[in-house]
């Protein structure tokens, strides 16, 4: 892979310029905007970071790593990225942030084929991997048999386009969800109060604490998943979705609406419906689904066999990564072991972790 990105043009300069001051001042009027999002250190000694991208951070941790110290950073989207203006977005900030930091090599990993060809054509260094491909195989997987409490099952934040109407239908729902910036305990409430009053099957597992949703560890998710027969992904806009490959890894198929972002590149004939985003469609399609009683064992290992692939593709770029700083190459063990696992901490978290010479 050519690590050399497009030199700048005035238009990327003059805008970026602009967005950059811009997203300067928010940082200072809210300096905990953006200041955290999901993560995880590939190699301590480069170092090379797997980052998302944030409203206030699009470059996710490249905006906290100290200035002018060298690290590759590996951005990935957590929204759908196919659209020239985000694009174009995207490209500004990465040319004022190569300005000010020469020895930061950005790649940004693409949910889609789409997204990658947006922002080659814009100048920067892509590749088309997935970000479900990083979802641990470890945290995630069938567990032995227990009876099915729910039809299905949806892990997903209780925001207006997750679309948690289009559930209503089905008898027996459970309900894994988090709190981002934009929902409120009263937004929480709202939904919630909605599927009491017109689904009363339908059950919020988060406990509650001062109002607030707390999150659940990785094996408490497992369990619901286990205790499930389908796991629903209902948005028709977002990333890849990081639940859609959880459900896939702990043996669930899966009932899914037409949807932009990625979240269907690991998807089989076999075990996902695409159905209409109507509420009698989406319980039609979970009945069909739970009548094919398809063996969990099944699905967990056609997953992984589809994910593997890519992962084998990221260890190759990690590998020229690493030869490019004339560092030996990792075992791939190393990279996807039972602790290595996508986190959501404050971006001085994962900087904490690195050791001093990391930066020398």
């Amino acid at each position: 892979m050519d690590f050399m990105p497009r030199p700048a043009g005035m238009l990327d300069l003059f805008h970026g310029m602009r967005r950059t001051a811009k997203r300067k001042v928010r940082q200072l009027l809210d300096p905990d905007h953006g200041a955290s999002g999901f993560g995880m250190i590939l190699d301590m000694g480069v170092p090379i970071i797997y980052s998302s991208s944030v409203v206030a951070a699009p470059l996710g941790i490249a905006h906290a790593l100290p200035r002018c110290r060298r690290a590759v950073i590996l951005v990935y989207f957590t929204m759908t990225m196919e659209s020239p203006r985000q694009v174009r977005k995207m490209r500004q900030a990465a040319v004022w942030h190569r300005l000010f930091n020469p020895g930061h090599t950005l790649v940004f990993l693409c949910n889609t084929a789409a997204e990658e060809r947006l922002l080659r054509r814009a100048g920067e260094l892509a590749i088309h991997l997935n970000h479900n491909a990083f979802i641990s195989y470890h945290a995630f997987r069938p567990l032995p048999p227990r009876p099915i409490l729910y039809d299905a099952v949806y892990n997903a934040r209780l925001a207006p386009f997750k679309r948690h109407d289009l559930s209503l239908e089905i008898e027996r729902c459970a309900f894994i969800y988090y709190h981002a910036e934009q929902e409120t305990n009263a937004s929480d409430a709202s939904v919630r109060k909605r599927h009491a009053e017109l689904a009363p099957g339908h059950v919020f597992v988060n406990r509650l604490q001062d109002g607030a949703p707390v999150w659940l560890s990785h094996t408490e998710v497992n369990e619901v998943y286990n205790q499930s027969a389908v796991g629903l992904c209902l948005s028709a806009k977002e990333g890849a979705m990081f639940a859609s490959m959880e459900y896939m890894l702990a043996g669930l198929p899966i009932v899914s609406t037409p949807s932009v972002g990625g979240r269907d590149v690991y998807f089989d004939d076999d075990y996902c419906i695409i159905a209409d985003p109507d509420p009698r469609a989406i319980r039609d399609a979970v009945a069909a689904m739970k009548a094919r009683a398809i063996p969990r064992d099944f699905i967990a290992a056609r997953t992984r066999e589809k994910v593997t692939r890519d992962r084998d593709r990221l260890v190759s770029l990690l590998d020229e990564l690493r030869a490019r700083d004339g560092r030996a190459l990792s075992p791939r063990a190393e990279l996807f072991g039972p602790g290595a696992r996508i986190e959501w901490r404050r971006w001085q978290e994962f900087l904490d972790r690195l050791p001093s010479h990391a930066f020398d």
